[in-house]
């Protein structure tokens, strides 16, 4: 005979059969079913584990008699927390309420499985699957045989585990809700903020975040909603008014129906003081590849750089640029008289001059090769290129270095072409710079230590403003 129940937790094992699969006409006195004893009444769990069984004595009325060691141990309760206390304590309503249905059931039915969850001394829950069975020998007393704890303590075991990764990881994790306030920090975060866990609770990110405030915030969580995983670098304050610079994932995570920001937050001054090294030493290296080494100004270079730029500004600004050769006259008879080290002594010397008269921002005064020098001068007419020229003559002959060699003068003396262009559409780099160089020659066969300039225009240039 049968009785149905109606939970889809209990499957029933009708005809009186135990899992020994021996009926009643072959148990007797010589083999009775299992008393409880913890030693026979093994799970399947227990059987391939080799631990203690996990089994307890109930009445029918669900009133607890006793219980292994296994099962105390893997509950967490003690003894005394159970003996006499309804099953419920250590199961759901639900599965309690489906145990005491099946034990007060009219007939003969031997035994039932049911589907529960139980709950642990620590408020853990664990599915676990129950066999109840009839005690023959003691009637009104049933065996409740508990498996799936090696599943239940694997849970346990990662959920300690991930507890333990939050509190030991040296990345912060901070969970805040939709409007900005702190839920949840680690320890790295009270140890790298000051504040403690409590004190954070009581804060919003802008009250930490100097770079945050509620409008922003508000931006920043509409953007978390869309995108799901936002990254951002920002500013963190201690508790003692540092400011902590941090790389911030965060990621919308979704709990009980309310989704809050998860974020991993990092410490980035190390990698903010590297980057800032690494571009001082990009940037020393790149001053260093456009430096003249002898003179400490600009090289060849820098110069071409320099003006490729300018050419394609004057071809869109229409502004005049100017250029300035400078080479020391007799150079080579002054290395023969004084030697190379007084040379390059005097070359410095003339470099200084240079800058001390080019300073106007956007001009470059550069070592164009050997002993020559050139500038550049957006935006200068000739007349302007005219006396900025007429500045370094003078500066050099000011120097009053001693030259027996020179041809114009007792004293170390320079010739300078000038050369400014106007209204002209890509100008020819080296047609711009073989007429500069004429001028400076000019300057040579006048008698050297002078200026000679002018004007660079194309024909066609000339004939397309007379058409204007």
């Amino acid at each position: 005979m049968g009785y149905a129940m109606e939970s889809d937790r209990v499957k029933l094992l009708l005809d009186g059969r135990h899992d020994d699969n021996r009926g009643d006409d072959e148990r007797g006195p010589d083999n009775p079913i299992p008393a409880f004893t913890g030693e026979t009444c093994w799970s399947a769990e227990a059987h391939e584990s080799g631990r203690s069984a996990c089994d307890v004595a109930v009445t029918s009325e669900g009133v607890v008699l006793d219980i292994t060691d296994g099962c105390l141990s893997r509950t967490g309760y003690c003894r005394a927390d159970l003996l006499g206390r309804p099953i419920d304590t250590i199961l759901d309503s639900a599965s309690g309420a489906a145990i005491r249905e099946f034990m007060q059931a009219p007939g003969r039915i031997h035994g039932a499985i049911i589907d529960a969850v139980c709950i642990c001394a620590d408020s853990s829950t664990c599915r676990v699957e129950l066999t109840v069975r009839c005690r023959a020998e003691t009637p009104g007393v049933f065996s409740i045989a508990i498996n799936g704890f090696a599943a239940m303590a694997e849970c346990r075991h990662r959920a300690m585990l991930t507890q333990v990764s939050v509190d030991k990881v040296s990345d912060m994790i901070i969970w805040l809700d939709a409007d900005g306030r702190y839920v949840f920090v680690n320890r790295a975060a009270t140890r790298m903020f000051g504040y403690s866990a409590a004190e954070f609770g009581r804060k919003s990110v802008w009250d930490v975040d100097p770079l945050f405030n509620e409008d922003i915030w508000c931006d920043h969580w509409q953007d978390l909603v869309k995108q799901g995983v936002v990254r951002i670098e920002t500013v963190n304050r201690t508790k003692d008014g540092v400011d902590v610079p941090v790389e911030v994932t965060a990621n919308l995570v979704e709990y009980k129906g309310k989704f809050y920001n998860c974020s991993i937050v990092r410490d980035i001054t190390e990698r903010r003081r590297l980057e800032a090294e690494w571009r001082f030493l990009n940037e020393k290296a790149l001053h260093l590849s456009l430096t003249d080494a002898l003179t400490g100004i600009g090289n060849r270079r820098r110069f071409d750089a320099s003006l490729d730029a300018e050419l394609k500004n004057h071809s869109r600004s229409r502004a005049p640029l100017s250029l300035i050769l400078c080479d020391v006259d007799a150079f080579k008879a002054f290395n023969d008289r004084y030697g190379h080290v007084a040379g390059d002594d005097c070359l410095r010397q003339i470099a200084g001059v240079l800058s001390r008269t080019v300073q106007r921002s956007g001009d470059l005064a550069a070592r164009f090769g050997g002993e020559e020098f050139a500038c550049i001068l957006p935006a200068t007419e000739l007349e302007g290129a005219m006396r900025v020229a007429e500045g370094i003559r003078t500066g050099i002959m000011t120097l009053a270095i001693p030259h027996e060699e020179s041809p114009s003068a007792e004293m170390v003396t320079a010739s300078l072409g000038v050369l400014t262009i106007r209204h002209l559409d890509n100008p020819p780099r080296p047609e711009i710079l073989a007429a500069a160089d004429a001028y400076l020659y000019k300057a040579k066969n006048k008698g050297r230590n002078r200026v000679v300039g002018g004007e660079f225009m194309r024909p066609e240039s000339r004939h397309g403003q007379a058409g204007r």
